[in-house]
């Protein structure tokens, strides 16, 4: 069964790939993996990288880029309403940049590939590894969570099963994909032109001195941010609530 926060890990082909495999060799010697993913629903993953920033891809495209011998792990005895809070916390990292300065610098709007998926698991309320920070977690970090196996498991096997079913249905899957790209551009694109309305709104109230009307417009935002399941780092048309 494929489940929601599954990690993936990889070994890319680039000899930067070998280079980032030598570099975590002071972390844990076994280290084996040059990045990670993390699955939101089936052949679907969301991802840090450097031409990207913070997207989602569809597994088959993603396993073609990588050496074989990559690992899927899933994070032992979560429930289906932490599921539920992983994919929405990992969906508001979507259009993030990639933080370059790896292990180095932490930032709220951007994030490496084994930072991204930290920063997920943490705003669900799920910390990995004893809380440690999320910009100092590398893929090696879940290579030696693997290899001791208290808390994660090895589930590859899903996902070569899951393969072979994209396989045979790959229009109904890259479907499912493009769908949920083109509904969270949409989704942004609204809110860009919401937020920039309601600017001009506020504007106008202000120039008029008309703190009635500024009221308004304040509370349909508020309204609008209360009846919103999902929530983007990068949304501005709503009003802010409790880390939301």
């Amino acid at each position: 069964m494929i489940m929601v926060g599954d990690v993936l890990l990889v070994n890319g082909n680039s000899k930067l790939s070998s280079g980032l495999i030598a570099a975590q060799k002071t972390i844990y010697l076994q280290s084996r993996s040059s990045h990670v993913g993390l699955f939101i629903g089936e052949g679907i993953l969301i991802h840090a990288t450097g031409d990207n920033g913070i997207h989602l891809s569809f597994l088959p495209d993603e396993i073609k880029k990588v050496c074989e011998g990559w690992q899927v792990i899933r994070l032992k005895y979560l429930t289906d309403e932490q599921r539920g809070n992983i994919q929405k916390s990992a969906l508001y990292y979507v259009r993030q940049s990639y933080n370059k300065k790896i292990m180095m610098h932490n930032s709220s709007e951007t994030a490496f590939c084994s930072e991204l998926v930290a920063k997920i698991y943490n705003r669900a309320e799920i910390p990995l590894f004893s809380g440690k920070s999320s910009s100092k977690i590398a893929p090696a970090h879940f290579d030696e969570a693997i290899d001791r196996g208290e808390q994660w498991e090895d589930v590859t096997h899903e996902y070569h099963e899951l393969l072979a079913d994209i396989e045979k249905n790959e229009f109904m899957y890259r479907q499912c994909f493009d769908s949920i790209n083109k509904g969270l551009m949409k989704r942004a694109f609204t809110s860009r032109a919401r937020s920039t309305l309601f600017d001009i709104l506020k504007k106008i109230a202000e120039d008029s001195d008309d703190t009635d009307f500024k009221k308004v417009i304040e509370k349909i935002q508020l309204e609008l941010t209360e009846q919103r399941i999902l929530s983007f780092w990068d949304e501005k048309d709503g009003l802010p609530l409790d880390d939301k």
